[in-house]
């Protein structure tokens, strides 16, 4: 449960403007752990190319996040009129 309200909490960071970078990292930061515990098993990974298997589509999602979130990092804000 502690785990589903740190990405609950992940998500609701990426909702508020001043949160997003920092949420972001974090994102980059907990998703690149769950992966390298998987990509440690690399056969795992396909049943056979090219089909992934249900492991390997796990990591195929995170790598997707993570560029998402990097994304996120390095995109400019829109600079607003006073």
């Amino acid at each position: 449960t502690w785990l589903a309200l740190f990405e609950i909490g992940l998500g609701v960071g990426l909702l508020v403007p001043y949160l997003q970078k920092i949420s972001a990292w974090f994102i980059v930061g907990h998703l690149t752990f769950a992966t390298l515990s998987v990509m440690l098993s690399p056969q795992a990974f396909t049943e056979g190319f090219p089909e992934l298997s249900v492991v390997g589509e796990f990591v195929v999602k995170n790598l997707a996040l993570i560029s998402v979130a990097f994304l996120l990092i390095v995109w400019p804000k829109p600079k607003t009129e006073n």
